[in-house]
């Protein structure tokens, strides 16, 4: 009977010890592993996103000289500072690189515009009928004409033969034998426009300008 007392009495001692182990030991240590593994995964997701931005970062990095050279680019097209020298010499290596004759080129002053001023611009070219080509075309390659420029007329004609030019003088038979001979060649008269930020959102005189270059026409009429 005192056998049997004192075994109930171990098992409830052991019981209690065992209730007051998980109570003050195994569930704090348990509440505090699962905090530790919540804390680790969201350490990872932020380990990820930061991985994330870091990539996106350097995929910028990577960027930055093409974008400063599409930027250098931009700024060439349509400079700050109209710079009309600058233009007709860029048409003249352009025509020069495509062995075409460029007798003519004239530029306006830039005109104000809201977001670019335009630079009227006329030329004359002539050459065989393959160089003129190659010329118009390359005069709208970014990559050979640095300039921004639109064609808004052009009259393409037959350019003298090599026997009329060979009795017109020196220079003109220096221009069919750097033409090719007898090779078809052809004159063209172009007025486009280039362009500028300078003087941008500047509104025009308009109508005084006009008046201004009219007047000498009317009084010489006069």
């Amino acid at each position: 009977m005192k056998t049997k007392a004192l075994s109930v009495v171990g098992l409830l001692v052991g019981l209690i010890i065992l209730v007051a182990w998980f109570l003050f030991l195994y569930k704090p240590a348990s509440d505090e592993l699962s905090q530790v593994n919540s804390e680790i995964e969201d350490a990872k997701t932020e380990q990820m996103t930061l991985q994330g931005e870091l990539a996106g970062l350097q995929q910028l990095k990577e960027q930055e000289s093409e974008i400063d050279s599409q930027l250098v680019a931009l700024q060439q097209a349509a400079p700050e500072v109209a710079d009309e020298q600058g233009l007709i010499a860029a048409i003249q290596k352009v025509a020069t690189d495509n062995n075409v004759e460029l007798p003519s080129v004239t530029v306006s002053q830039p005109t104000p515009g809201a977001d670019l001023s335009t630079m009227n611009f006329q030329l004359e070219t002539n050459g065989t009928y393959k160089n003129v080509t190659l010329f118009l075309a390359a005069l709208m390659d970014p990559t050979k004409m640095p300039r921004l420029v639109t064609f808004d007329q052009m009259q393409i004609s037959p350019s003298s033969s090599s026997s009329d030019a060979a009795g017109s003088g020196s220079s003109s038979s220096g221009t069919a034998a750097s033409n090719g001979g007898g090779a078809q060649t052809v004159a063209v008269s172009l007025s486009g426009r280039a362009f500028t930020t300078e003087a941008a959102g500047v509104a025009p005189a308009g109508d005084q300008a006009a008046q201004a270059t009219e007047a000498p026409e009317s009084s010489g009429g006069k």
